[in-house]
């Protein structure tokens, strides 16, 4: 046999052995009965096979049984504990995506609402662009369209600010022009020739120049202002030199504008189309007055 006897194994034969001997003699000292000789017997064949038998082999496959299905039950919990995880996992990932879906949808809210505040901040910007004079700025808000009705009712309202700001209002007041006649004596604006306000309203660089050499031109009723006046209000980049332009041209044709911007629907070029031999007739009677 392929075995070794240790202590451990002759104790435990040992303490069998004389449990069993101890039992036996009990046994010899009763009658002798078929049954008791067989039960003496069966002790015998026990203690053989106790003798004979691997029980360090058998006692440690019992401890190894015992041990894997201590393992077994530990690695039941750890499926269980993982399951449980897993479980919670699952649940978390579903959380983080219904976090990201509402996440998703404030991030959209919130770059909706950014983006009108840049158009609001845009059509305030054009507004005071339009106020300082710029006529593109202004152009830009009557052209204006969006999808967004509110923005659209900002942009006319804007509108009709600019329009209101401009009725009564003058941007040139203590602006001064002065010019040396041919001899070179100084000469104020007041007194300029019909010629050199034409030419400060079309090629000065400065729209205050401008302005006020249009503003001038109100008291020359003379040949070439209401055409000079037309092309200033229809093509100049400033809407104050356009207003100016405008009011001069009413005191010059007797034309009567319904708006502060009249310049802007075309009905003064087409008015004085119309009426430019009445226009005429006033400004050669105011000549050979």
């Amino acid at each position: 046999m392929n075995w070794e006897i240790t202590w451990f194994g002759i104790l435990v034969r040992l303490i069998v052995t004389v449990i069993a001997m101890w039992l036996f003699i009990i046994l010899l000292r009763q009658k002798f009965t078929t049954v008791r000789v067989n039960a003496a017997v069966l002790v015998l064949i026990a203690l053989g096979v106790l003798w004979l038998a691997d029980i360090e082999g058998a006692t440690r496959l019992v401890f190894l049984g015992i041990e894997i299905d201590m393992r077994i039950e530990k690695a039941e919990k750890i499926i269980k504990r993982l399951e449980d995880v897993e479980k919670t996992a699952q649940s978390t990932i579903d959380d983080l995506k219904i976090i990201q879906k509402e996440s998703s949808a404030t991030f959209l809210k919130l770059d909706t609402l950014i983006s009108k505040e840049n158009k609001i901040f845009e059509i305030q910007s054009l507004q005071d662009k339009a106020l300082e004079g710029d006529f593109s700025s202004y152009e830009l808000l009557k052209e204006y369209n969006s999808e967004d009705l509110d923005l659209n009712e900002r942009a006319k309202s804007a509108i009709l600010s600019i329009k209101r700001f401009y009725i009564g209002i003058t941007k040139i007041r203590g602006v001064e022009l002065f010019r040396k006649d041919e001899e070179g004596n100084q000469v104020k604006g007041e007194n300029f020739e019909t010629s050199w306000l034409i030419d400060d309203l079309i090629q000065n660089k400065d729209w205050r120049v401008r302005t006020r050499a249009a503003e001038l031109l109100k008291s020359h009723k003379e040949v070439g202002v209401p055409e000079a006046l037309l092309d200033s209000m229809e093509n100049d980049p400033n809407l104050w030199v356009r207003k100016e332009a405008l009011k001069s041209f009413e005191s010059v044709t007797e034309f009567i504008a319904r708006d502060v911007f009249q310049f802007e629907t075309g009905i003064p070029r087409k008015w004085y189309l119309e009426n430019k031999e009445e226009v005429s007739n006033i400004i050669n009677g105011k000549d050979e007055e």
